[in-house]
């Protein structure tokens, strides 16, 4: 493996093979060898700024990181995209649901960006991807979602050890709307 590659696979291991620009220029690899790199087909670049070991096996929700990466360093999927990385819910969205706790302009199809404040606390990483955690999750998508799925989302989450009983309490707490539905789930 060449030198260049060999010093970005510490970065990019962690994050399913992937890499930006910037994590590339903090391990003193430039762009004409980012450029080289991806011609001989070592690298490939699935978003502007965001460049993938050829060699590394895909992974499940490759798409949301690459969203994450290309966003910047605070951004986590979020809502329904976060559900499904949690493997809660039903499927993946047709949006990639993206949360950011600064103004970001940036536009890229099939991605959704959220401005919302993200404690580290509220952010975790599955299989590389940094996601909300499954109680903030639920929290950004009780508004989304009618008081009867949340309530079986808030169970499945339950019934798989994600969540808390004194973390159900809270999300009660924090949307009273749902308290009913929540009790009525038998989940409150």
């Amino acid at each position: 493996m060449r030198r260049g590659l060999r010093v970005l696979y510490d970065t990019a291991a962690p994050q399913a093979g992937h890499f930006t620009r910037a994590q590339a220029h903090e391990r003193q690899v430039s762009d004409r060898m980012l450029s080289h790199y991806t011609a001989a087909g070592d690298l490939t670049r699935p978003a502007r700024g965001v460049y993938r070991l050829a060699h590394w096996p895909a992974q499940p929700w490759e798409d949301a990181l690459v969203a994450c990466l290309w966003i910047g360093p605070d951004a986590a999927a979020s809502h329904g995209t976060a559900l499904a990385v949690h493997g809660l819910g039903d499927a993946m969205p047709a949006v990639l649901h993206v949360t950011v706790p600064r103004a970001f302009r940036g536009q890229r199809s099939g991605v959704l960006v959220h401005h919302a404040p993200l404690p580290d606390d509220d952010v975790t990483s599955r299989d590389g991807v940094p996601v909300t955690t499954v109680w903030r999750t639920l929290v950004d998508v009780s508004e989304l979602v009618d008081a009867d799925e949340f309530a079986r989302l808030v169970s499945e989450a339950l019934d798989r050890g994600l969540l808390s009983r004194a973390r159900v309490r809270q999300l009660a707490d924090h949307q009273p709307r749902l308290a009913v539905a929540l009790a009525q789930a038998g989940v409150g």
